[in-house]
C-alpha cells in the first residue's frame, strides 16, 4: 500500500513538472492573432497592385511619347516629358520593390504565425492530457486514504443539498411552463378582445346603414346590400373572436387545474389569488363557455351579444394579467431557492476540494519522510 502510494506521488510530481514547463511556455510566448497579420498582408498586396498599375501607366505614356502617332507629333516638349516620366518610372520601380518586399515579409510572418498556432494547439492538447493524468493520480492517492471526518461531513451535506435541490428544479421547470402557458392564454384573450371591439364597430355601421335606409327609401336596395355585407363581416369577426376566446378559456382552465399542489402548500400567500377571482361567463355562438368555478346563472342565456362579450373578455384579460404576475412571483421565489441551494453546493465543493488537497499534502509529507534514511 505504502509503495503504491509512493509510486503514484512520484508519478504525480513528474506530471506536474511537465505541466509547469508547458504553462511557462504558454505564458512567455503569447501568439499574435492571425487576423491582424492577414489584414496586413491584404493591405500590402493592395499597395503592391497600385504600384504595379502606376508602372504600367507610366510605361504606356513613355511609349506613346517616344513613338508618337497623328497629333502626338504636335505635343510640345515631348523629350523633356519623356525624361521626367522615366525618372518617375525609376521611382515607381523602387516603390514596387519595397512593396514586394513588404508582401514577402508579411507572408513569411503569416506562415510563422500559423506554425506557432499549430505548436500552441499541440501544446494545449498536451496540457489537457497531462492535467487529466494529474487529476487521475491525485484522486487515486486521496481515494486510497481513509476519509477524514470533515470530508465525510461535507460530502454527506452536499448529497443532502442535492436531494433537496432536485425537487426545486423540477418545480421550477413546471412553473416556467405555467408562466409561458398563462402568457399565451393572455395573448389569446387580448386577440379575442380586439375581435369583439372590431365587431362592435361593425355593428355600429349596421345601425348607421339602417338609419340611412329609413332616411333614403329610394336607395333601399343599395343600403340593404351594404347592410348584408357589413353583417357578414361582423359574423366572421364574431366567429373568430368566439374561437379564440374558447381556446383561451380551455388553455387557462387547464393550467389552473394542473397547478402543482406543492407550490400552493409552500407558498400559500402567493398562490392564494390563483382561482380566487372567478372568470366571468361568455356567450359564443349560442354556447356557454366558462372555466371551472366561474360565475354563471342557473339559466344560461342564449344569443351572442357583442357588447356583453366585450366586457366579459375585458375582465378575463384583467384576471389573466394578475395570474401571470402571480405565477412569475412564485417562479421567482422557487428560482431564488434553487440559487441558494446552488451556492451551498458550490461552497461545499470548495470545502471538499480544500480537504482533499490537505489529505494529499499530508500523504506526500508522510511518504517523503518515509523515504529519508
Amino acid at each position: 500500500m505504502a509503495s503504491t502510494t509512493s509510486h503514484l506521488i512520484a508519478k504525480f510530481d513528474k506530471v506536474e513538472m511537465k505541466l509547469e514547463s508547458i504553462r511557462i511556455a504558454e505564458a512567455d510566448h503569447p501568439v499574435r492573432p492571425e487576423d491582424d497579420l492577414l489584414e496586413e498582408e491584404l493591405h500590402a498586396r493592395c499597395v503592391l497592385r497600385c504600384a504595379e498599375k502606376e508602372i504600367s501607366l507610366l510605361e504606356k505614356r513613355i511609349h506613346r511619347h517616344e513613338h508618337p502617332r497623328l497629333f502626338h507629333y504636335f505635343v510640345c516638349g515631348r523629350g523633356s516629358k519623356v525624361v521626367r516620366m522615366r525618372d518617375e518610372l525609376r521611382t515607381a520601380a523602387l516603390e514596387k520593390e519595397r512593396r514586394s518586399a513588404d508582401v514577402s515579409s508579411v507572408g513569411a510572418a503569416v506562415l510563422e504565425q500559423r506554425r506557432k498556432q499549430s505548436e500552441l494547439s499541440e501544446r494545449a492538447t498536451r496540457r489537457k492530457q497531462l492535467e487529466s493524468e494529474s487529476l487521475s493520480l491525485f484522486n487515486s492517492v486521496v481515494d486510497a486514504q481513509p476519509p477524514t471526518a470533515a470530508l465525510e461531513q461535507c460530502t454527506t451535506h452536499r448529497q443532502q443539498c442535492i436531494t433537496e435541490m432536485v425537487p426545486e428544479q423540477l418545480l421550477l421547470c413546471v412553473l416556467s411552463g405555467h408562466v409561458e402557458g398563462m402568457a399565451r392564454g393572455l395573448h389569446l384573450f387580448e386577440r379575442a378582445l380586439e375581435f369583439y371591439q372590431e365587431a362592435l364597430l361593425l355593428r355600429k355601421q349596421v345601425q348607421i346603414v339602417n338609419l340611412n335606409t329609413c332616411a333614403e327609401p329610394d336607395q333601399r336596395s343599395v343600403h340593404t346590400e351594404r347592410r348584408l355585407n357589413v353583417q357578414a363581416r361582423m359574423g366572421k369577426v364574431t366567429d373568430a373572436a368566439g374561437m379564440v376566446a374558447m381556446q383561451a378559456y380551455r388553455d387557462v382552465g387547464m393550467l389552473l387545474s394542473s397547478f402543482p399542489q406543492e407550490a400552493k402548500t409552500r407558498y400559500p400567500q402567493l398562490c392564494g389569488s390563483l382561482g380566487a377571482i372567478a372568470y366571468p361567463e361568455a356567450m359564443m355562438n349560442d354556447e356557454l363557455f366558462e372555466l371551472p368555478g366561474t360565475t354563471a346563472d342557473d339559466t344560461p342565456r342564449f344569443g351572442c351579444d357583442v357588447r356583453d362579450n366585450l366586457n366579459v373578455i375585458s375582465q378575463c384579460v384583467t384576471i389573466t394579467v394578475q395570474h401571470v404576475i402571480t405565477l412569475e412571483a412564485v417562479r421567482t421565489a422557487v428560482s431564488s431557492t434553487v440559487d441558494q441551494w446552488t451556492r451551498k453546493i458550490s461552497d461545499l465543493d470548495a470545502k471538499i476540494a480544500s480537504e482533499r488537497n490537505n489529505m494529499f499534502a499530508a500523504v506526500r509529507v508522510s511518504t517523503l519522510a518515509a523515504r529519508e534514511p
